[in-house]
C-alpha cells in the first residue's frame, strides 16, 4: 500500500528455501516505462536479478507502480502530471 492508501501490487520472488527467520535482504527491481508491467511468471532475463538473486538468498520484488499497464486506464494514467512523484511514493 502506498503512502496515500493506493493498493500497489507486484511480483515477489522469494529466496530459494523460503524466507529465513528475521527476513531476507530485498532487491527492488523497477521496470521501465512507466507503460509496462510485471507478470506472475518465469522472471528471468539478462538485465534482471530474478531467480539468480533468489538463489543467493535475496528476495526480489518487482512492483507495478502507478502508470503501469494491466490495471485499467485510470491506474495507467494516474502518474501523469506528477512524474516521479506518485511512482516514487508507491515504491518507497
Amino acid at each position: 500500500t502506498a503512502r496515500d492508501g493506493q493498493s500497489i501490487e507486484g511480483v515477489l520472488v522469494e529466496p530459494v528455501g523460503g524466507v529465513p527467520e528475521g527476513g531476507a535482504p530485498t532487491i527492488f527491481d523497477i521496470h521501465g516505462g512507466p507503460e509496462s508491467h510485471e507478470s506472475n511468471g518465469w522472471v528471468t532475463g539478462y538485465t534482471g536479478p530474478g531467480q539468480i538473486a533468489a538463489g543467493r538468498g535475496y528476495a526480489v520484488f518487482l512492483p507495478n507502480y502507478r502508470g503501469s499497464t494491466g490495471y485499467g486506464v485510470a491506474f495507467s494514467k494516474d502518474h501523469q502530471r506528477d512524474y516521479g512523484g506518485k511512482e516514487f511514493n508507491d515504491i518507497v
